[in-house]
């Protein structure tokens, strides 16, 4: 009940925030099932071997149980339900643990569930899955070197300690690496551009970007990329009204806002003024306040 509850809250909050598009083939229950399943194989795998992900990025529809995506991952869930089957019987700290992966991972994998959007994967979605697997994987080197209470000891197993520590500095290189993209916001939004090329998140926040850079040409590529995506969306529409209103269009631009969002031209009454006509000399600075204030 109460991860019912969290999946329709973080729908109705996180929905346009996310700005997840419209999936016109994603409306069966069945291709939803199928599709979180190969979902669910994709978090644990990229929790083992993370690389490549991204902050956000899409993922194709299955829409057949035979489809190969479909029987790999089930092939990959198997061995991890067994092993789950086996440590709820003899290792109940672990079986702890890994449930913990899957009951955290649960809200973001389940959200592709609900019908209304694409599917969508993102690395920043398990924060808090991968604390039992951490948890797992300390509780694996111990069973594999033995208990350490003397690092000198005869006891040690030199071999599995030698290559856990081999595999720990290549993790550890790894995430130097993926923690780069995530000094600058600009290199984060490309970032997801390359992983997820029809990433509507990446395209208009990279214009937004562009956008407050004074970098116009930049920022008109990617809002007509996002415009492709998703024409009808609020937010890449009052982005690409504030373009126009900086680049000396700001009829335009206001119109654009405003019909993001479903209003005719002077019918929105709000505390912004938007709902006011525009002066027929209004400036490029002055749409864009109005514009700023609607956003």
């Amino acid at each position: 009940l109460l991860l019912a509850v969290f999946l329709v809250v973080r729908v109705l909050v996180l929905s346009d925030v996310l700005l997840v598009r419209a999936g016109p083939g994603w409306d069966n229950a069945g291709p939803r099932i199928l599709t979180t399943v190969k979902v669910l194989s994709w978090y644990a795998w990229v929790t083992i071997i993370p690389y490549p992900v991204s902050p956000s990025q899409a993922t194709t529809i299955v829409r057949s149980a035979l489809d190969p995506r479909f029987l790999l991952a089930v092939a990959g869930l198997v061995p991890l339900a067994a092993g789950m089957i086996v440590a709820a019987r003899r290792w109940r700290v672990a079986f702890f643990f890994a449930a913990w992966f899957w009951l955290t991972l649960a809200p973001s994998a389940a959200i592709n569930l609900l019908p209304g959007s694409e599917p969508i994967v993102a690395d920043r979605f398990l924060y808090l899955p991968s604390v039992g697997f951490c948890v797992l994987l300390a509780l694996g080197l111990r069973w594999l070197v033995g208990d350490v209470r003397d690092i000198e000891t005869e006891q040690l197993r030199r071999g599995p300690t030698v290559a856990f520590a081999g595999g720990l500095a290549l993790f550890a290189i790894l995430t130097i690496w993926r923690n780069e993209y995530w000094k600058d916001d600009l290199r984060l939004y490309y970032r997801m551009e390359d992983t997820d090329p029809r990433s509507l998140l990446a395209a208009v926040n990279l214009g937004l970007m562009h956008l407050t850079r004074l970098e116009a040409q930049e920022a008109r590529v990617d809002f007509e990329k996002a415009l492709a995506i998703a024409p009808n969306n609020a937010r890449v529409l009052v982005g690409h009204g504030l373009l126009l209103a900086e680049t000396g269009q700001p009829e335009e631009g206001l119109q654009q806002a405003l019909r993001g969002l479903g209003f005719e031209r002077g019918s929105f009454i709000g505390g912004a003024g938007l709902g006011e006509a525009a002066p027929a000399n209004i400036t490029p600075a002055g749409a864009r306040r109005r514009l700023f204030a609607f956003a």
